[in-house]
């Protein structure tokens, strides 16, 4: 079944820990073990808790199902088309509208989708088109929305399958991961937007004429569309499960959609909705039953613990390294699988090394989880922009570096939640201090990933923009007077270049 719905590396997976499994006597470099017989790897892959039949399908069954449906039942009754319309009100006339538009929807709809193909495939074919018609060149405008789809993972409150699988992996209630997730995600839709909109600047790219925009009447009519996902979020916080949540929302989405004779879902909308859910979580369930071998086989053999021991030798028991290994696993095993099998693999792998570091539980499983997710942008596979190049029409390889640079921010994002107060959220110092920091460094490090601010930057304006982020991101007084003073000087020495430029041009010649 996995193999017919999501291809064959993750089949080959769990047929290699099969193998192994079996086999272990035979293999080298420390990684073999005793071996099982084939009746003790069915006991404990059909009967014990770490199975095929154990965790991870009881998560699918009790919560990825009813989410799938959920998304499903958003797609039928039009809420995707209003999203486009609303970022594109909100933001069309303005330079890089079109762009700006694609980071606003693709956060809009990754509310309730939480796939970032998913959220390419129904936004690009609006976005990137326009975008292209507006001056973007092919490869940036299918990284645009590569990028911005890509956040769509991040964002609350369905963040895909893997989300819930943290949640229940990690012991921590649903709406506590969504509370902790809301402002990294915001970040990193920031960070895509300002790089966008400083290429646009760059570029000269103005908005679009007012005639080729939604007006706000039309998208007012269909705005009730929008309000299941309100009432997700209450639900969810009056202590609701996240089925039950789910399930009222579902009913929800069917009763407000027939407060306009339009958009109503009558029965056959609803069977569409049902088709597509049930097709949806074919792909979803394949890949947990898989799950369940490479976690069974994981639990028999004892391989995580080698691999663990492995990791913290090469990091020399220093954390930073640990995570940049980490972030080049993730770039590895994501060459080939979706998020949640990639942030389950972490999860074996990798996690137990951090919180041997003295990394609390939930922080490492978000680590794990933005690293899983950055597979989508980052070549040589980067899923996110293949889909985006093919409605592009533009070549994959420039695209997916374009999204790289473009979802930069989620590079960084795993060391925030190490060295930072960013997932401390409350009303305290520290906390708003952070968020504070943050937003500055995501100004001087888009505008030194693009090379523009006010103007073109030079090499030592450059440098010092990057200077002036990390400064701002590493949490201290001192460094964050310095980042923001080094960030101020840039932006000075480009106001009195612009003002000499503006003075040279204007001034008349003496006879």
């Amino acid at each position: 079944m996995a193999r017919r719905t999501v291809g064959n590396v993750i089949p080959c997976i769990g047929i290699f820990l099969l193998i192994y499994t079996y086999f272990g006597p035979y293999f080298p470099l420390g990684l073999g073990h005793s071996g099982f017989s084939l009746a003790r790897i069915a006991e404990s892959f059909f009967l014990s808790g770490d199975g095929i039949l154990g965790g991870l399908t009881n998560i699918f069954a009790s919560y990825i199902l009813i989410f799938v449906i959920l998304g499903a039942f958003m797609e039928v009754s039009g809420c995707g088309k209003v999203f486009v319309d609303l970022a594109y009100a909100i933001t069309g006339r303005r330079t890089g509208g079109p762009g700006l538009a694609s980071v606003i929807t693709s956060a809009l709809f990754g509310t309730v989708s939480g796939s970032a193909v998913a959220n390419v495939v129904v936004d690009g074919v609006y976005t990137i088109p326009l975008m292209k018609r507006m001056g973007y060149p092919a490869h940036f405008a299918g990284a645009v929305e590569a990028a911005a789809s890509t956040g769509g993972q991040f964002m609350p409150p369905v963040m895909g399958a893997a989300a819930f699988l943290l949640a229940e992996i990690s012991g921590t209630p649903y709406v506590q991961v969504i509370k902790i997730a809301a402002i990294p995600a915001c970040l990193y839709f920031a960070s895509v937007g300002v790089i966008i909109y400083l290429e646009a600047v760059k570029r000269g790219l103005k908005g679009m004429p007012a005639s080729e925009l939604p007006s706000i009447r039309e998208v007012i009519k269909g705005i009730h569309l929008l309000l299941p996902i309100p009432i997700l979020i209450a639900l969810l916080a009056m202590d609701f499960t996240p089925f039950v949540a789910a399930f009222y929302t579902i009913c929800a989405t069917v009763v407000v959609s027939w407060f306009r004779k339009g958009s109503r879902m009558g029965f056959p909308k609803i069977i569409t909705a049902l088709v597509e859910g049930a097709r949806s979580s074919i792909t979803v369930g394949a890949i947990v039953g898989v799950l369940g071998i490479v976690m069974g086989a994981c639990s028999l053999t004892g391989l995580p613990n080698y691999f663990n021991q492995f990791v913290v030798f090469l990091s020399g028991g220093h954390l930073f390294l640990l995570i940049c290994l980490i972030i080049i696993a993730g770039l590895f095993i994501g060459m080939g699988l979706p998020t949640t099998p990639s942030y389950v693999i972490l999860v074996i792998l990798a996690v137990p090394a951090m919180i041997k570091l003295g990394v609390v539980p939930l922080t490492a499983h978000l680590l794990a989880f933005w690293v899983a997710v950055q597979s989508n942008v980052t070549p040589p596979v980067a899923l996110a922009a293949i889909a985006a190049s093919a409605i592009a029409k533009s070549d994959p390889w420039k695209t997916g570096w374009t999204a790289a640079k473009l979802a930069s921010w989620v590079y960084l994002m795993p060391f925030l939640f190490i060295y930072t107060s960013i997932l401390n959220v409350g009303w305290n110092f520290n906390f708003i201090l952070t968020v504070i920091d943050a937003c500055i460094a995501l100004v001087a490090w888009g505008a030194a990933f693009e090379g523009y601010l006010l103007k073109e930057t030079v090499w030592y304006e450059r440098l010092g923009l990057f200077a002036a982020a990390l400064g701002l991101l590493h949490e201290g007084i001192v460094t964050d007077i310095l980042g923001a003073a080094i960030f101020a000087l840039i932006i000075v020495i480009q106001k009195v270049s612009i003002a000499r430029q503006k003075k040279a041009v204007f001034k008349v010649p003496s006879a």
